[in-house]
Formats: C-alpha cells, structure tokens, sequence
C-alpha cells in the first residue's frame, strides 16, 4: 500500500505573536482594531478588551518586521480595560510609545498598567513619572490611597519617543521592572504594601474611587497578561520585537537500530550537544509500546493502534547529562530510535500526527523561517522492505531500516515559505501502517 504524508504550511501573522502565544497568556491584545470599541484577545481565552476614550487606530506598530497595526492613546480619555480575569496574573508585558519625550524634571505621561479595587481602598499601577529625580523613572505604585508604598525603577537617560518593552512582574517576594529586555529593578516586598492583585487590568490609565484617571498619551501595542512570564521568555519577546534573534540550528543527531528482535533502545547523547540545546528524543516501535522511560524526559506525543508505534520525548539539555538513555519496551520486536539536538530552541510551537494506513498531515500553525525549524517524523512497517521518499527541500537527517520491518526517518526545513505543500508529499510503500508527524520549534 501506498501512503501519502501531504504537509502544508499555515503562516502565522508574524514571529512575535507565535512567541507570545507559546508561553499562554491570560489575555493578548495586539490592538489591531480598525474600528469600535472590541480589541479581540487573541489567546483564546475570550477576555476581550473594550476601548473607551478617544483613540486612533491604524498606527504603525511596535514589532519588527510585522505588518501589525498599534492604537493611540490622547492623554485625556483614552484607555482600554479587560473583564475581571478569572486568576491572578502576575506579569504583564506591552510596547509602549510616549507622544512625547520624557525628560528630567518634566511632567509625567500616565499610567501603562492598573488594575485593583475600583474602590479605592487598594490599588496598584506602574507609570511613567518623573517624580523629581534626576532622570525619567518608571514607578509601580501598591498600597492604600493615599498612604500607598511607591517603587522607583530608573531605566536611565531620557525616555524617547521611540517604543519600547516594558513588563512589570510580581514573583511572590520580589517586583521586577523590565525596560526593553533590561531588568532594571527588582525590590523585595514589603509586608505593609498590598500585593500586585489586579485582577481587571487597564491598560493606559487608572481607575481611582470609581473616576479614571491619569491616562496615558502615546500608542500602545501588544498587551498581553500571564501567570508568569519568565525573564528569559521576556528577553526573548524583547529580542523578538526588535528582530534580534539567532536562527534556529541542527546540531547533530545519533540513532539506534535493533540487529534483532529486542526489547530495550539505548539513545547516545549527539556529539557536540550544549547545556540550553533542545533535545528529540524518537522511538519508533514494531509493535507494543514503551513500560520504562527515563525520568527526565518529557513526553511530547505518541501514537499507537496500527503499526508501527510512535513516541515522541523532549529535555533541555544540561551538563549533568548522561551519555546514554535507555528504554524499556512491552514486547521484544524491532525497534529504532533517533536522537535530534538543536541549538536557540527553547520552545514547541505545536505538534500533529496521525497514524493509518494511509495519512495526510496538515500542520495547525508553522511560523516565519526566522524563529521557527519545523521537525517531520516519518514511519512504516509492514511485512516487506520499504523506502521513504522525501521532497527535495527537506534535509533528512538520519534514516534507517531494521530488517524488512520497520522503516524511519528524521528529517527537517525552516524555509517555510517554499516549503512542503500538498502537491509535494513525502511517500512509503509499505503492507501494513505508518506514521507521520510534524513539530514545530520555536525560538
């Protein structure tokens, strides 16, 4: 039997928008609205945004090479507000860009963020502010009216007209301000300051006593709220933003071959493997499945029910990894492995497989070449010798037959814009199942 593995490509709308969804915000707005009142949070969990005030849409946005628009913001009535979240958030991250320069000794330009008690009796933001000091400072601002505690971060110099990334952060004990991929405070908590808790984030002003108030004049873009945001993932989204980012590399790969029928694999760590790589980990099993794998992998996918089976591991890798991984299986058959490292991947995007006798793939989502390498897995067993044809823009990385049984292949692309599409398939010709499937690395 002839089977087709068909892969077609759907292009995101840009490198930073994929990176903001792989770490699960809360509520993301892009601010691309046209028109109205509705900005759509466009992370699925239905937490749209409403605009109030006066605002101008159609500005040119924050993100390197993104087509993406921004909103403007007029100082004296504008802002937008989401619905009461459901859990606490404690990051929250935009691109900001002042109407003007804020300057030593000058005015203030609002509120980025708010949130809290529309009482009044708590609340908490962070703005911009001058407050006397010496140069423009970035301030949160947590406690009672009018009692309330004040951090001061200073990012240095003069704030610019220019935009910038901006992500205030509570960890449970410390607050961290990060000024375009720069931490530029981090103040242990005081037990008398009311925790960061807001629930119903304003973006570009406050809401004081039931009035809004101190609005922000400049355009926003990018909004976004997570349970947390590591500062990693925020140096990433800078980089991302500004089209600073490595591409993502193969490094090496090993494989294994059973010579017979077996019931164990043992894995090789690649040669030239670095603490941060991103490690794959494929077992392709004849028949049955794996009862014993190494406690720090972490399972991705696995397919099973026509053979041949499918399972698919990842780690980051460390430098207190061992040589070797082994795994156990449920019946002695023959079995191959692939080990894949790759270099500037921290994330998966997503995965999709299918497996039957005969499959068609469609990837969910694969992003621009710059920040994504996408992984193809490919399989078939049966009851003769079998080849796996691939596209010509592919690079196979490793491949490999045990016996007449079982067939694999490895391989990758990144330049998603010419590549595998549904008029150019990769194809096995097999007597019983196969396997696909089609993984997505992100930056």
């Amino acid at each position: 039997m002839k089977a087709n593995q068909h892969f077609r490509q759907t292009l995101l709308d840009a490198i930073y928008k994929t990176m903001v969804l792989a770490d699960h915000p809360m509520l993301y707005y892009r601010m691309d609205a046209s028109s109205g009142t509705r900005e759509v949070d466009v992370s699925g969990n239905g937490n749209d945004g409403t605009y109030n005030g006066t605002v101008t849409f159609g500005q040119t946005g924050a993100i390197a090479k993104d087509n993406d628009r921004a909103v403007l913001f007029d100082g004296a009535s504008a802002y937008i507000i989401a619905p009461t979240l459901g859990s606490q958030p404690n990051a929250y991250e935009c691109w900001f860009k002042p109407a003007r320069t804020l300057n030593a000794g000058g005015p203030g330009l609002g509120v980025i963020v708010s949130g809290g008690d529309p009482a009044g009796r708590a609340y908490s933001y962070a703005g911009l502010d001058t407050g006397g000091e010496d140069s423009p400072l970035l301030d949160v601002v947590c406690g009672n009216i009018p009692t309330g505690f004040r951090y001061w971060s200073n990012p240095g110099g003069t704030i610019t007209t220019d935009w910038h990334h901006y992500v205030i952060r509570w960890t449970g004990s410390t607050w961290q301000i990060w000024f375009d991929g720069v931490q530029v405070d981090n103040q242990s908590y005081n037990a008398d300051i009311v925790a960061w808790t807001v629930k119903t984030p304003l973006f570009g002003a406050l809401e004081d006593s039931g009035s809004i108030v101190d609005f922000f004049n400049g355009s926003f873009d990018e909004c976004a709220v997570y349970a947390d945001l590591p500062p990693d993932r925020i140096v990433a989204h800078y980089n991302a933003g500004v089209g600073n980012y490595s591409p993502i590399t193969f490094v090496a790969g090993t494989q294994f071959v059973s010579p017979s029928a077996v019931s164990t694999l043992t894995l090789t760590r690649p040669t030239g493997v670095m603490a941060g790589d991103l490690l794959i980990f494929v077992v392709l099993v004849l028949d049955g499945g794996i009862v014993n794998v190494p406690s720090d992998l972490t399972l991705l996918r696995s397919d099973g029910g026509v053979r041949p089976n499918s399972y698919i591991y990842t780690k980051i890798a460390t430098n207190s990894d061992p040589s070797t991984w082994t795994f156990t299986l449920s019946t002695i058959w023959w079995n191959m492995g692939f080990v894949l490292a790759y270099r500037n991947a921290s994330k998966i995007g997503n995965a999709a497989g299918q497996e039957t006798t005969d499959i068609s793939i469609t990837t969910p989502s694969v992003v621009a070449p710059q920040n994504s390498l996408v992984l193809c897995v490919f399989a078939s067993g049966g009851n003769g010798n079998s080849d796996i044809t691939l596209p010509s823009m592919i690079n196979r990385r490793s491949s490999a037959a045990a016996n007449s049984f079982l067939d694999g292949a490895v391989a990758d692309f990144t330049n998603v814009s010419t590549g595998p599409t549904a008029s150019q398939v990769a194809t096995t010709s097999v007597s019983q199942g196969t396997v696909g499937q089609q993984i997505v690395l992100l930056q």
